[in-house]
């Protein structure tokens, strides 16, 4: 079947279909004719299962040593089941806080704000998340793409010094040559920070931000 046939089966966007595609999850085949993927029956039960897997919170990485047969289910639901009553606890007691700032109509600019900043630390080193771990997950993505982008750059930008340094030396080399070669070297860098830009906005809400609903 087409793509727009799983999506209506499933109830999940192509967007995500691919983006399960692109970890390894689903493996559809192709029609050779047109090179059109081809879904099986198999898939959407894949995609079906991995919706529901998601929709308990489960990772994408858990799911697919799920699939890899590097973990037991019955494992990863218990982990889960204990990660989900840690964040229970963590929403009772930021809601609690909640209720005793209204209840004491507290503002953020009161001297007495600072009881329930210390409440907050005490919670933190209890072992309360007090920040969202998706941003910081997003945070170490967006550094880890910056800095693989920056270190190819750099490589370019040296091979092109020691060109321009080698052409100087050199006055025979033609004008022609050095605009081929600075051309050449410059499409990749133009490249590179088209594709870190795009896929920064990915990591900040595009594909695995919309896949993580599943």
């Amino acid at each position: 079947m087409k793509i727009n046939e799983v999506e209506s089966q499933v109830g999940i966007t192509k967007k995500n279909i691919r983006f399960y595609e692109e970890q390894g999850l689903l493996h559809p085949e192709r029609n050779q004719s047109n090179g059109y993927r081809v879904y099986s029956e198999e898939d959407v039960h894949i995609l079906k299962t991995i919706k529901m897997l998601r929709m308990m919170d489960i990772s994408i990485e858990e799911i697919r040593e799920m699939f890899d047969d590097r973990k037991n289910f019955s494992e990863v639901l218990v982990f889960q089941r204990n990660r989900l009553s840690e964040k229970e606890a963590t929403l009772r007691k930021n809601k609690e806080l909640c209720d005793q700032m209204l209840q004491n109509n507290i503002d953020f600019r009161d001297d007495d704000f600072s009881i329930y900043v210390t409440q907050g630390n005490k919670m933190e080193k209890e072992g309360h998340a007090m920040v969202d771990v998706r941003k910081k997950d997003q945070r170490q993505k967006s550094l880890a793409s910056i800095v693989a982008g920056s270190v190819v750059i750099l490589f370019i930008g040296i091979f092109l010094g020691f060109f321009w340094w080698g052409a100087h030396q050199d006055p025979d080399v033609p004008v022609w040559v050095i605009f081929l070669v600075t051309v050449s070297a410059g499409i990749p860098v133009v490249g590179i920070l088209v594709a870190l830009v795009l896929r920064l906005k990915e990591i900040k809400g595009g594909e695995e931000n919309e896949a993580s609903k599943y």
